[in-house]
């Protein structure tokens, strides 16, 4: 009896029988490698304000796959352009739906890229070793400005075809007209390709570097971390981040969870909004007029091109994007403080409240003539 007992815990503990107990992930793992993706994740990465980067990436899905379904519809012609967008939305089985989707997916990743800055910005999360990130997340921003321009000029109505108008003006003064001007290739066409193709290559391209620099870097530290404001080569050299005593770190694999369980919710808003706010679409553009305002993103410039003409508008858009790219060389300490950072927070702040005033200033006031069309 002993021995038959013997026998079998024997068999239990064979390598043969052990490896029957792996689990379905430890299976994949041995062929494709997903333990190479995991590191240390503080608990503050699953709050709101440090997943505003995922919830902005689980909206940019969204809006990419609704996007590349309303291609299958879309003619990027002139003369075609506006008409089967209504055909899409009249006559393409849930086109006005996926529309809607794709709209409502632009408008979060947008206001999820601006706020997932401000958090970066003001959290000092830019600071060494992670100013080669911050460069990144801003190429990234403004690739994805790129694509809601590009996105709002193949609707090609009267609202479209004004943004056109203004982006032909300021290429012209860049010396890049010759990109719309051609007597070959229609420019929606152009624009087209450039929405659909140049444009999310960058953006994917760009979007795996920074993937890439968070792994290497880990999640940054909480700017009121004892670490980071002394400075110290923990909370600013290693870049791993300060988990007070009896708290616990997760995995990347937890992270991820709870990054899934936002995109869910992203889904779910932007398909109640798909159905219960469809956008609407404006008839085919009538040359010779200017009577609309920009999209909400560029409203601030509305303001400024009012006052300095349309070379002011590109030059403020320019100093913007280069005052983003010098943070990390103009506040180069390495400490995360507030209490050390006062100046750049104020100035910082003081910039904020002017974007906003801008764009509630062109909001309210009336169309103007900018160009002569």
């Amino acid at each position: 009896m002993k021995m038959s007992q013997t026998v079998v815990r024997g068999l239990k503990n064979s390598p043969e029988t052990q490896k029957k107990k792996r689990t379905i992930y430890e299976i994949l793992d041995e062929r494709y490698g997903f333990e190479a993706l995991n590191y240390e994740v503080p608990p503050h990465a699953n709050t709101v304000l440090f997943t505003l980067g995922g919830i902005t990436l689980a909206s940019l899905l969204v809006t990419l796959a609704s996007g590349f379904l309303l291609g299958f519809w879309y003619l990027p012609f002139p003369e075609e352009a506006n008409l089967s967008i209504r055909t899409i939305m009249e006559k393409a089985f849930l086109g006005s739906v996926i529309r809607g989707i794709h709209f409502w997916g632009a408008q979060i990743t947008i206001a999820g890229l601006v706020l997932h800055i401000l958090r970066v910005l003001f959290f000092g999360s830019y600071k060494r070793p992670r100013e080669g990130n911050w460069i990144v997340g801003v190429l990234l921003f403004v690739t994805m400005i790129g694509l809601y321009f590009t996105g709002t000029v193949l609707k090609y109505d009267q609202e479209g075809y004004e943004a056109l108008a203004h982006a032909k003006e300021i290429a012209g003064t860049l010396g890049f007209g010759t990109f719309f001007n051609t007597e070959y290739v229609p420019t929606t066409i152009r624009i087209f390709l450039t929405h659909v193709s140049i444009l999310p290559v960058i953006l994917l391209v760009l979007l795996f570097i920074h993937i890439l620099l968070i792994k290497r870097l880990k999640i940054s530290p909480l700017p009121w971390s004892k670490a980071e404001a002394n400075g110290s080569k923990e909370g600013g050299t290693q870049g791993k981040p300060q988990v007070k005593q009896g708290h616990k770190r997760h995995s990347f694999f937890h992270h991820i969870r709870a990054l899934i369980g936002w995109g869910y919710v992203v889904l779910g808003i932007t398909l109640i909004l798909g159905i219960i706010a469809p956008p609407g679409i404006g008839p085919s553009p009538l040359d010779g007029i200017e009577v609309t305002k920009p999209v909400w993103p560029f409203l601030w410039l509305y303001s400024v091109e009012e006052w300095f003409g349309v070379n002011g508008a590109w030059i403020a858009g320019g100093l913007t994007v280069a005052g983003l790219l010098a943070i990390p060389f103009i506040d180069y300490a390495k400490e995360q403080a507030f209490g050390k950072r006062k100046f750049v927070l104020i100035l910082s702040t003081v910039v904020v409240l002017t974007f906003l005033v801008l764009t509630v200033y062109a909001y309210f006031s009336t169309p103007v003539v900018h160009l002569n069309m």
